[in-house]
C-alpha cells in the first residue's frame, strides 16, 4: 500500500533555466522521501508521477495509487487548482478513503496541503473536495512589500535553510498520522487539548518564529489559528474576527516591522490585527463574554520606539501584557497558560487521604552518578512524591525507548549533572526539549538541573528562564532542592 500520494501540477515542476535539471517539485520529494524514511524506516513508501511528457491522462497506474494511498499531500498553486487532471486526482482519494475508514484520524485530515505558492481560497472552495479549511505546510512567506519569498534550494543558504525546516516539521506530522493509520490507533492525533491560539501573523523578521511557534503549539495538541493563510483580500478583516472569536488564547508576534498592507481597510497587518484583538475583548468584557489571553511577545532586542505606526507604539507603551523575551520563554509561557486552561485538576503533588496519584518525577542520571541520584530519590519518595530513574541494563535501542517514554508521561524532570560529561549533560537538557516532538503532550510542571561536585551548567541553561538550577556540596541537604519541590507545588496550587 503507498503510504503518501503526491499529487502536483506538471507546470510547477518546470526548470527555471536550462542549466536546472531539477524543478521545484522533483526537490521537494527528494527532501521529504529521504526525510521520511529516515524517521519512519526505509520501506515508506512515496508515490508520485513524473510526468515526463507532461499530459494530462489519468492512467491506470496512477489512479490505482491514488486509491492505495494512506495519506494524499497535494502541492498547492494556482496552476494546480486550474488543473483538471490534479482535482480529480483529489476525488478519487477522496472517494477511496471514506470507504476506507473516512478522510480523518482524529482530528487531523488524510489529506495535507502543501503552499508552493499564494493560491486563491475561494478557488479551494469551488473544487470538488474544499480543502480551504485545511492546515497549510506554506514553503514561502510575505514580505513588507506584499510580495512572496519561495522556499527553495537554489535561492540561496536562508531559502534553504527554510526549506528543509519546513519539510522536517511536514515529516514528523506525516509521521505521526502513519503511526496512527497503520496502528490501529487514532491516539497519536487525537488528544487534543481543547484550547484553540490565535498566533497573529508577523512581519517578515518574525514570520519564521511565528511558524515554528504554530507548528510547536500544534504537537502539544493545540488547536493554533489561522489554520491557512488568510490572504490579504478585502474580506481579511472578516477572516481575522472569526479565527479571533474562537481563540482562548491570542499571540502578537511584534518587532520592527509591520507585514503587509491588506486591499482593506489601510493599515498594514501587524497593527491590525492587534486592533481587531483589543477591540474584541473589551466587546467580550463589556457583554460579561469569555475574553480570550492576550499575549504580546517582542525579542528581547525590539524595542517599542522603533515601531513605526504611531497608534500601536502608543498602544504597546500601555498595554500590559507585552512580554520582551526569548522565542523559548515565550513558548513556555504560552504552554503553560494553555496547560491551566486545558487541565484544571492537573498534578496532584503528594498522596492525599483519598489516593489521590502522586506526582510523578523523572531523575535523570548517568551510572556513575546512580547510587547519588537514588538517595535524592529517596527524599522524595518520602514526601509523597512517585519517581522514576533511568534504566541501565539492557540494550541501548530498550533504554532509549524507556527514557523517551518516562519524558512522555512524567510531571516533572531533574537532571543530576555530578560525575558526567558536559556532553552528557547537553544531550539531557536537549532531550527535554525533544519530548515534545516525541508526542508530549503537555508541558513539565518542573525542570531542574541538579550540579554536584565540578560540574557546571552551560550558556543555553543560564538563558532558560524556566530551568531550575541548583548546585549541591557533597552531602545533599534537603533544602537544596526546595526550589524545585516549590515550583511543583505551585503548579498543583495554580492548576487546582
Amino acid at each position: 500500500m503507498t503510504d503518501v500520494f503526491i499529487s502536483y501540477s506538471h507546470v510547477d515542476n518546470e526548470s527555471a533555466s536550462a542549466d536546472d535539471a531539477q524543478g521545484w517539485i522533483d526537490r521537494f520529494v527528494l527532501a521529504f522521501s529521504t526525510k521520511l524514511r529516515q524517521l519512519c524506516g526505509p520501506t515508506t513508501e512515496v508515490w508520485r508521477d513524473h510526468k515526463i511528457d507532461g499530459s494530462d491522462l489519468l492512467t491506470p497506474a496512477i489512479e490505482e495509487n491514488v486509491r492505495r494511498a494512506r495519506l494524499f499531500l497535494s502541492i498547492l498553486s494556482q496552476s494546480y487548482l486550474e488543473s483538471e487532471w490534479c482535482r480529480t486526482e483529489l476525488r478519487l482519494f477522496a472517494e477511496a478513503a471514506q470507504a476506507s475508514g473516512g478522510l480523518r484520524v482524529g482530528t487531523k485530515s488524510r489529506i495535507l496541503k502543501i503552499l508552493k505558492d499564494p493560491a486563491d481560497r475561494s478557488a479551494e472552495r469551488r473544487a470538488e473536495i474544499d480543502i480551504s479549511d485545511l492546515i497549510g505546510y506554506p514553503f514561502f512567506r510575505k514580505r513588507d512589500d506584499g510580495k512572496h519569498w519561495e522556499y527553495d534550494p537554489v535561492l540561496g543558504q536562508e531559502a534553504r535553510e527554510a526549506f528543509h525546516a519546513q519539510i522536517l516539521e511536514l515529516a514528523i506530522d506525516v509521521k505521526a498520522l502513519l503511526d496512527a493509520l497503520k496502528g490501529g490507533s487514532n491516539d497519536t492525533c487525537s488528544r487534543s487539548t481543547g484550547v484553540t491560539i490565535y498566533v497573529a501573523e508577523a512581519a517578515d523578521d518574525l514570520a519564521s518564529d511565528a511558524e515554528r511557534l504554530r507548528r510547536e503549539l500544534r504537537m502539544l495538541g493545540h488547536t493554533v489559528l489561522p489554520e491557512a493563510p488568510n490572504g490579504h483580500g478585502n474580506d481579511y478583516v472578516e477572516r481575522t474576527r472569526v479565527d479571533l472569536a474562537r481563540a482562548n488564547i491570542v499571540i502578537h508576534p511584534i518587532s520592527k516591522g509591520m507585514g503587509p498592507m491588506p486591499e482593506s481597510p489601510d493599515r498594514r497587518v501587524v497593527p491590525l490585527q492587534y486592533e481587531l484583538a483589543r477591540q474584541m475583548v473589551d466587546q467580550e468584557n463589556a457583554s460579561a463574554m469569555p475574553r480570550p489571553v492576550r499575549v504580546v511577545w517582542m525579542p528581547p532586542d525590539a524595542l517599542i520606539a522603533d515601531i513605526q505606526d504611531d497608534a500601536l507604539r502608543i498602544a504597546l507603551d500601555a498595554d500590559p501584557v507585552v512580554r520582551r523575551c526569548t522565542l523559548e520563554s515565550i513558548k513556555s509561557a504560552v504552554t503553560s497558560l494553555a496547560q491551566h486552561l486545558s487541565e484544571p485538576e492537573h498534578i496532584s503533588s503528594g498522596r492525599e487521604a483519598g489516593g489521590a496519584e502522586r506526582a510523578q518525577i523523572y531523575l535523570i542520571c548517568d551510572q556513575d552518578d546512580a547510587g547519588r541520584a537514588q538517595s535524592i530519590a529517596d527524599s522524595f519518595v518520602a514526601q509523597g512524591f512517585a519517581v522514576t530513574l533511568p534504566l541501565f541494563d539492557g540494550d541501548e535501542a530498550e533504554r532509549r525507548e524507556d527514557h523517551d517514554e518516562t519524558l512522555r508521561e512524567c510531571d516533572a524532570v531533574l537532571v543530576l549533572h555530578a560525575s558526567s560529561t558536559d556532553f552528557w549533560r547537553r544531550a539531557k537538557m536537549r532531550d527535554l526539549k525533544r519530548a515534545f516532538g516525541n508526542g508530549r503532550r503537555r508541558p513539565f510542571a518542573a525542570r531542574g538541573l541538579l550540579l554536584s561536585g565540578a560540574a557546571s551548567t552551560g550558556v543555553a541553561d543560564t538563558l532558560d528562564p524556566d530551568l531550575i538550577v541548583m548546585r549541591a556540596p557533597d552531602a545533599l541537604e534537603p533544602t537544596i532542592l526546595s526550589p524545585f519541590l516549590d515550583a511543583l507545588n505551585r503548579r498543583k496550587g495554580a492548576t487546582g
